[in-house]
């Protein structure tokens, strides 16, 4: 058997990444301002947190008291939805757009709200014209048509060109009451592509 010969300095392998991290640790904790430096640490530690728990706290995933108004709230009329150009449904549909940012999207700033569009007449209008395919019974049809007036008058259909921060969109927006007694109002917008 042959000895073995020492190695190299270029065939040790280098150390780990945990052993090197180790070996920093023992280095910072040994210098004579180790221990200020974990008490700087920790301080930066727990104000991120702070920062971060208040963060969340700002913009709460829930969307907080201000994402279904009630009838308290100035320009709210028990039982009536509000105008599609109303304060409220602008303040409702500019929180939806902006509440729409992701950590990977980024924000969404609403510059100005215009060209914003009633179309509920033209949603009656054509539930008025409507006529029943042949063969359905006269009572299945006028229930349909019932049940369709009733929810027309249950929601406002309306639309807005928002310019933003990512550019100017034309949105579609709907808004609706969520409890029956009709005293709280939700908005929903989606991008027209």
């Amino acid at each position: 058997m042959r000895p073995t010969e020492p190695e190299t300095p270029s065939e040790i392998p280098p150390p780990g990444l945990i052993t090197r991290l180790k070996a920093r640790y023992r280095a910072n904790a040994a210098a004579p301002d180790g221990a200020r430096t974990r008490r700087s640490a920790a301080i930066g530690s727990l104000a991120a947190l702070i920062l971060l728990g208040g963060y969340r706290l700002w913009h709460r995933a829930d969307g907080g008291p201000a994402s279904a108004p009630s009838a308290a709230e100035p320009g709210v009329v028990l039982g009536q939805l509000p105008a599609c150009d109303s304060a409220l449904a602008q303040r409702l549909l500019r929180q939806a757009i902006e509440d729409q940012a992701t950590a990977l999207t980024g924000p969404i700033r609403v510059q100005a709200i215009t060209e914003m569009t009633d179309h509920t007449e033209t949603v009656r209008r054509s539930i008025d014209e409507l006529r029943p395919a042949q063969g359905t019974p006269p009572e299945q049809f006028a229930a349909t048509v019932r049940g369709m007036r009733e929810n027309a008058e249950a929601t406002r259909s309306c639309s807005a060109r928002l310019y933003t921060s990512r550019g100017v969109r034309l949105y579609g927006y709907g808004l609706s009451y969520t409890s029956p007694a009709r005293d709280q109002i939700y908005l929903e917008a989606v991008a027209a592509q």
